[in-house]
Formats: C-alpha cells, sequence, structure tokens
C-alpha cells in the first residue's frame, strides 16, 4: 500500500489479531483522532515510516508483537496519545525503536528494544515513560542509558521496587498518564524482579 496498512481515526476502536502488517509506503498500523486499538500476535515489519504510530490522544495496546525492519521507527506516540507494549520486540528498526514526543505516555512490559539504528527509547518534549522489569537498563549492563550530545534527563530515572509486577494492560493504555512517572521522566519499575525488557533510552529536553 502507498500509505499505511491500517488506518484508524475519529475515534474508531479495533482489534487486530495473528496479522502481519508489512511493506507500506508510510505506517503498518496509525492511529488518529482519539481512537484506539488491541494488535495481539502482529507483526509491524518492513514500512517505510513506523511500524506503528500512535497520534492525537489515541490509545493503543500491543500485546505478543513484533516491530522489526522498518524504516524509522519501530513504534512513535505522540501528541498525548498513551501506547503500552507488552511481550514485545521492537528490533532492527533504521533509527529509534520506540520515540515518545509531545506529552505522549508509553509504558513497556516484559519487551525488549534492540539491535536499532539509534537508541533503543527517546523520549522529547514532555514525554513520560515507564518501564517494568528493566535488570538489563543498569548501566554497565546490555542496556546502557545513552548519553545523548544535547543535556539528557537520565538521572530522572527512579527504581520503584514496589511497582505491582502484574502486566498492567488497560491501567498503562487508558489513563490520563502513565502511572509512576511525571511528564518529562522515566520511571522503572522493579528492576531485579522482572529483568526481561532491554533497552538504551534518552530524554531529551
Amino acid at each position: 500500500n502507498a500509505l499505511a496498512g491500517i488506518k484508524l481515526s475519529s475515534r474508531a476502536p479495533c482489534v487486530i489479531r495473528n496479522t502481519s502488517i508489512a511493506r507500506n509506503g508510510h505506517f503498518g498500523v496509525l492511529l488518529r483522532d482519539r481512537s484506539s486499538a488491541q494488535l495481539l500476535a502482529c507483526e509491524m515489519c518492513d514500512n517505510a515510516t513506523s511500524g506503528l504510530a500512535v497520534i492525537q490522544k489515541s490509545t493503543a495496546i500491543a500485546r505478543g508483537c513484533e516491530m522489526a525492519a522498518n524504516e524509522q521507527f519501530g513504534a512513535v506516540c505522540q501528541h498525548e496519545a498513551r501506547l503500552h507494549l507488552s511481550h514485545s520486540i521492537v528490533q532492527r528498526n533504521g533509527n529509534v525503536g520506540v520515540m515518545v514526543a509531545q506529552e505522549a505516555a508509553v509504558s513497556l512490559y516484559r519487551t525488549s528494544c534492540v539491535s536499532n539504528g539509534g537508541d533503543g527509547c527517546q523520549t522529547d518534549m514532555r514525554a513520560t515513560l515507564l518501564l517494568h522489569g528493566t535488570a538489563n537498563l543498569l548501566r554497565g549492563s546490555a542496556g546502557d542509558i545513552a548519553s545523548p550530545s544535547r543535556r539528557s534527563r537520565s538521572d530522572s530515572v527512579e527504581n520503584r521496587s514496589d511497582a505491582a509486577s502484574d502486566d498492567p494492560d488497560a491501567a498503562s493504555a487508558s489513563g490520563s498518564s502513565v502511572s509512576g512517572a511525571a511528564p518529562g521522566e522515566i520511571s522503572v519499575a522493579n528492576p531485579k524482579a522482572l529483568p526481561y525488557c532491554r533497552v538504551s533510552v534518552s530524554v531529551y529536553q
């Protein structure tokens, strides 16, 4: 397709299950205008821009999905949108694995962001990122926090050992903000109990 493989807009809800969305001219899946979707066991690969784009106050939950080999981003979330990724892998994308910007909020649960052309995750412009189970995010391990050329806020990482260890699908994606992290911050939940999430992170002002 010349544009998106699947485009949802104007508050349209959708469930996409066991589907491959690949080789599209722009996005694999695009949510805009307060739309919502659940993606279960889907592949969003080899798209010209991003595998998954969630924008304009839309909400998405992706479980057991792969976003790989897209030319720019595995997933992008912006314009006050909400995205929750669980038991998924974001790999081998041309730029950043998961890009969060413009007051959007993203949570990752047992999700790996590896072998991307840029950072595993990057936040910008008062975006919020919550990581569940991130033992490998600690310095000196496989997923060091990136040190960007501009001023980094990697010191805003908060280790929350009291956080719940269950998969918070609905709560993380549907609320007005990602629980446990203020705008412009990264919150790391229970880093020792769930060593499944491998990422590198940059936070820009």
